[in-house]
């Protein structure tokens, strides 16, 4: 008579905790290629928030500019100036040379 434990019309049931190397490399496999894939569109939409920053920040400056000749009825003195012999002597410069790069 066989035992009741090698018995083989009964199937058994697989009892194992884990997972294989293969299944690993497989999910690893696929996780790589998912980020390969984002990767460039992430940065195409960072590119993109940085020239409408960028567009956005030229845009108030003109609206400042407006605003500045409406009420003075000129424009702000661009580039290196000196005071008038009258006033306090020195070399200044304007807002517009200060924010250039």
């Amino acid at each position: 008579m066989i035992s009741p434990l090698h018995d083989n019309s009964t199937p058994r049931l697989n009892t194992r905790k884990g997972f294989t190397i293969v299944e690993l490399l497989v999910v690893m496999v696929i996780l790589t290629t998912l980020m390969s894939l984002a990767l460039p569109a992430v940065t195409k939409v960072r590119s993109k928030a940085r020239k409408t920053t960028c567009i956005n920040h030229l845009h108030n400056l003109t609206v400042a500019l407006t605003q500045f000749d409406r009420t003075n009825n000129r424009l702000p003195a661009s580039g290196y100036y000196y005071d008038p012999p009258s006033g306090p002597g020195g070399r200044h410069h304007s807002w517009a040379v200060a924010v250039l790069p």
